[in-house]
């Protein structure tokens, strides 16, 4: 036999041999894994809790074997017909999975589209009863492949103790339960998630706001620990001036008087203090003369109060005033108050805002502070008789206001009715200044309370200076009256919407006034029909504009017309009035101002026409003999005509636009520009821009800025025709 054919045998031989022994081992190595298999797992020891801490408890590996005893098996009957009651248990580890088992692919979470698939199919049926004594009913359920309860995407593992599932009944188990709160059964609409606080930060109470306010440590050194603290009463410390009511007269002591006056200081913060009554009189003047009337502080203090209506203060002193003792505390205080407050108007007629208006009004604080302390009695005693407008009226109706001793709303109305005429209307009209928020309650008690009185017609005329409304049944029955007073102030009041929406008769009224045989309530109703773009009014007004007893509507159809209605006017206003050729001034085009400056030539319009002319032109008018003044404003005249457009209104030498009005009104004191102005802009903005032209100078700095910032202000056109 050739050495090749023993080769080829032995080879098949030793061949024949592997083969066997890798058969021999394959059928060992199965025998072992179904042995490990068939034999009984070792018992795990539960895995140790995580700290849950906010949403972070639901983040937990997939991975983690848990003990989980199946529910006891349903009936039978229980499950749906056609239902699949096959479950999806893995295998324990380590058991090798039967080679009859059904395979299939798996693609959720992490797990790769090619990873094979251990799960096994089997049926529930064929398990160990759970709950058997002395049996152990643990599976091995990988959690990644138990039924999601959650969202989609939403991580469902759950970590169950055995001995809180049913049929367990181990006794002494621990019955800690760790549930995501995804798991938890979430509300329609709204996150269940629950983060719980560390028990140590928890408070007393669930809910409760635990949140301690703790006193800051002291200060450290350099650190500004500086507090406000009422001064100490001491000559030393800086400005502990206070208005004292002096003591009670004492007899004169033989001294000498020591006593000078002093200068006028730099404008601090401190008040005026003023000597006690005892001191002589000489401690009010400025060198050493005997007089029943002190003199008054300063040269300034001497200048007219020309933004208040009414004589000088020194020219109104009464004999009552002489009469009476001239070192009289409330007195002096109502005097210096009065120039003080009248220094202080000045100021804010001319724009000035100085150290000294600051001074002026710290003295002028002080004086009323003590004022407002006296006996309301005795500052009444001293109001009644004073005459005209004085401006020590203003003062002692301010301290009664804001007198803590005085109710003003049941005394008020009855002081008022007991006054003079002019001084029943300046005690309303600084009502109607007051700055304060009870003023228009205040008003509201005074108007109810006159009703059928003399003062009543005041009352009403005022409620054009507040913003609420007089009741309606009110003004109603002071248009049924027979008084033109009454009228006219119920026709002026059917001007607010409020009003007219309310008095269904508002309408007739008005309409019958338009042709009243009265001319102030004719007037007064063309004036609210304008406001309410009547027709009829605007053609009553071009007929009575001409008419000298219609001062009002010749004003408001030159302040209304268009350039060539006023030139008309002007050329027919043929022997006009003083009060006529004024109101023609307001129009502002150079053909009224024009006719104001002819009409000069006669003595008795010289004055009105150079104050029209003047106004409207800013020519500088150098005061003096009407003739000296009358040839001086028509040289000026002929060297400024050419900048005068004939198409153009003019006010102050300026074009007139709302703006250049306002800042003139600001400082005009009260009289005819203001009320023909407050009565133009009525009737331009339709009764949306009603300003009351008899205030203090403070209070109509405040109206004007009310103006400025209004919506209807902003598309006002002042040169424009009336048209409605």
């Amino acid at each position: 036999m050739p050495d090749s054919q023993h080769l080829v045998i032995i080879t098949s031989f030793v061949a024949m041999l592997g083969f066997a022994g890798v058969a021999l081992w394959l059928g060992l190595r199965v025998r072992a894994l179904q042995r490990s298999r068939n034999a009984p797992p070792e018992p795990l020891e539960p895995a140790p809790p995580e700290r849950a801490t906010g949403p972070r408890a639901r983040s937990v590996d997939r991975t983690e074997v848990v003990r989980v005893v199946p529910p006891p098996k349903p009936p039978a009957a229980a499950s749906p017909e056609g239902e699949d009651a096959t479950e999806f248990v893995a295998p324990p580890p380590g058991a090798a999975r039967d080679a009859d088992a059904p395979q299939r692919q798996h693609s959720t979470g992490a797990r790769a589209e090619h990873e094979e698939d251990s799960t096994e199919f089997v049926d529930p049926a064929l398990l160990p009863a759970a709950g058997a004594e002395g049996e152990d009913a643990t599976e091995f359920i990988d959690p990644a492949r138990l039924p999601a309860t959650g969202g989609e995407g939403e991580d469902a593992t759950e970590f169950i103790d055995p001995a809180r599932l049913p049929a367990t009944g181990g006794e002494g188990e621990d019955a800690t339960e760790f549930i995501s709160p995804a798991q938890l059964p979430a509300t329609k609409g709204e996150d269940a998630t629950e983060f719980i606080k560390h028990p140590a930060q928890r408070s007393a109470a669930e809910g409760e706001d635990a949140t301690v306010f703790l006193e800051p440590p002291a200060s450290p050194e350099g650190e500004d620990a500086t507090v406000f603290i009422r001064p100490p009463a001491s000559p030393e410390a800086e400005d502990a001036t206070e208005f004292i009511k002096p003591p009670a007269q004492l007899p004169d002591a033989p001294r000498d008087d020591t006593t000078a006056r002093v200068p006028q200081l730099q404008a601090t913060a401190t008040a005026s203090l003023f000597a006690p009554p005892s001191l002589p009189p000489s401690v009010f003047e400025s060198t050493p003369a005997p007089t029943s009337t002190p003199a008054p502080l300063s040269p300034a203090h001497r200048e007219p109060a020309t933004a208040l209506d009414g004589p000088d203060l020194d020219a109104t002193a009464t004999s009552t005033d002489a009469a009476r003792p001239a070192a009289d505390p409330i007195d002096e205080h109502i005097r210096l108050g009065a120039e003080a407050l009248s220094a202080l108007h000045r100021s804010l007629g001319e724009g000035r805002s100085s150290a000294t208006s600051t001074s002026t009004y710290s003295a002028w604080e002080g004086h009323h502070g003590v004022l407002g302390c006296e006996d309301p009695q005795t500052l009444i005693e001293r109001l009644e008789p004073l005459e005209d407008a004085d401006p020590r009226a203003i003062v002692i109706v301010l301290a009664l206001l804001d007198s803590e001793r005085w109710e003003p709303h049941q005394q008020l109305p009855a002081l008022v009715e007991g006054l003079s005429p002019a001084l029943r209307t300046l005690a309303l009209r600084t009502l109607a200044s007051w700055d304060a928020p009870q003023a228009s309650a205040i008003f509201m008690a005074g108007l109810r309370a006159s009703e059928g009185k003399p003062s009543w017609a005041e009352w009403l005329v005022l409620a054009e200076a507040f913003e609420e409304p007089p009741p309606s049944e009110l003004v109603a029955r002071a248009l049924a009256t027979s008084s033109a007073a009454l009228r006219c102030a119920g026709l002026r009041l059917l001007a607010r919407p409020e009003v007219t929406a309310a008095l269904p008769s508002a309408k007739g009224s008005l309409s019958t006034a338009l042709f009243d045989a009265d001319p102030e309530v004719r007037g007064q109703a063309i004036e609210t029909a304008l406001v309410c773009d009547n027709q009829t009014a605007w053609t009553l007004c071009k007929q009575l504009a001409l008419n000298p007893s219609y001062p009002r509507i010749t004003a408001l159809f030159a302040g209304l017309g268009a350039q060539a209605e006023v030139e008309g006017l002007a050329a027919s206003l043929g022997a006009p009035t003083p009060t006529s050729l004024r109101a023609l001034s307001h129009s502002g085009y150079p053909c009224a101002i024009e006719r104001c400056l002819s009409a000069a030539a006669d003595p008795e319009l010289a004055s009105p026409a150079l104050d029209g002319f003047a106004e409207q032109t800013g020519w500088p008018d150098p005061g003096g003999e009407l003739d000296a003044r009358r040839a001086a404003a028509e040289r000026w005249w002929g060297e400024h005509r050419s900048r005068f457009d004939s198409a153009r209104r003019y006010l102050d030498g300026a074009p007139r636009t709302l703006s250049q009005l306002l800042d003139v009104l600001a400082r005009t004191p009260d009289g005819p520009l203001r009320e023909a102005a407050c009565r133009e802009l009525r009737v331009r903005s339709r009764g949306a821009l009603a300003p009351y032209p008899h205030l203090s100078p403070d209070a109509w700095l405040r109206e004007l800025d009310g103006l400025r910032g209004h919506p209807a202000a902003q598309t006002l056109d002042l040169e424009a025709a009336y048209a409605s």
